[in-house]
């Protein structure tokens, strides 16, 4: 579990490819002073697990479900990726829940400097009916609040901050970005799914007995 608040820049030093999985080098001297192998580092908003530490650089295997679900396949020597580590019972909780387990990519459509702001847009058909104004999500592992939804695509403000600690400054029109909505938001999307197929009536007596 991680919150969406990126903790550093990592730089990408070793990509592996094998048949179906691929093996991940990255550099990051301040999460690496005191990281362990067998934890959960998120690159990107994706969940790894660090399989060895060399100095300054973690290493991580990432399986084939990932490579085709997430942009990682994409990666190049000297990229810059988001990291975080995983909660621990005294972290802050500066952003929202984040399970690290990507939903799907989408596409940058425009990014509009504001002076003090940035403005981002992404296209998002696939996750499209999650989403809602105000609403959570992460966009490469950042926690980020929904400024608007429509046609298949969605925007979020970017504070300076946020600019330029993450990789959100390096982003190109058309570029992929990992995307990872809401765990609530699916949760409620299958619930009311699995009650339309069953047919049941979705009455104010229902909602009040479910508790809502």
């Amino acid at each position: 579990m991680f919150t969406g608040i990126i903790q550093d820049l990592g730089i990408v030093t070793v990509l592996t490819q094998n048949s179906d999985t691929m093996r991940l080098a990255v550099q990051s001297p301040k999460l690496m002073k005191d990281s362990v192998r067998g934890e959960s580092i998120a690159v990107n908003g994706t969940c790894l697990t660090v399989n060895d530490i060399m100095g300054d650089t973690f290493v991580a295997d990432v399986m084939a479900e990932t490579i085709r679900t997430t942009s990682l396949a994409k990666l190049k020597i000297n990229d810059k990726v988001n990291l975080e580590r995983a909660l621990t019972p005294s972290s802050f909780m500066g952003g929202h829940f984040v399970q690290g387990h990507v939903d799907a990519t989408g596409v940058v459509e425009t990014i509009e400097n504001h002076g003090q702001y940035w403005i981002l847009k992404v296209r998002a058909e696939k996750i499209f009916y999650f989403l809602v104004t105000k609403g959570s999500i992460a966009i490469n592992g950042i926690s980020l609040t929904l400024l608007e939804v429509a046609n298949n695509s969605f925007s979020v403000s970017i504070i300076p901050t946020t600019f330029i600690d993450t990789n959100i400054q390096y982003l190109k029109i058309g570029d992929e970005v990992n995307l990872e909505v809401d765990m609530m938001a699916k949760y409620v999307y299958h619930y009311l799914r699995v009650l339309k197929e069953e047919k049941v009536p979705i009455t104010e007596e229902f909602l009040r007995n479910h508790g809502f």
